[in-house]
């Protein structure tokens, strides 16, 4: 099931960064939220099969999330939150 669930985002363009398809700072970090909560949970997965890990950046271009607290989001946004350390 989980081939399934990364080939539906890759079907959909999850694996690219929403910068290319320039949507707002908010649409961008939910995407990269999502893409990397679904190669995390793969990659898990297949270390507990003794499989070897597929990272997914193989395939994708997507950045990794920032590391911000949700309030710091904002619908009306248009320049990205800065990432906190």
């Amino acid at each position: 099931m989980r081939g399934l669930v990364i080939r539906a985002a890759q079907s959909i363009g999850l694996h690219r960064d929403g910068r290319h398809f320039k949507l707002t700072p908010l649409e961008c970090e939910l995407r990269r939220r999502l893409w990397w909560h679904i190669c995390t949970a793969d990659s898990r997965a297949v270390e507990d099969h003794g499989v070897g890990v597929n990272s997914g950046e193989e395939v994708c271009d997507t950045a990794f999330p920032a590391n911000i607290d949700d309030q710091d989001l904002s619908a009306t946004a248009t320049v990205p939150p800065e990432s906190k350390d």
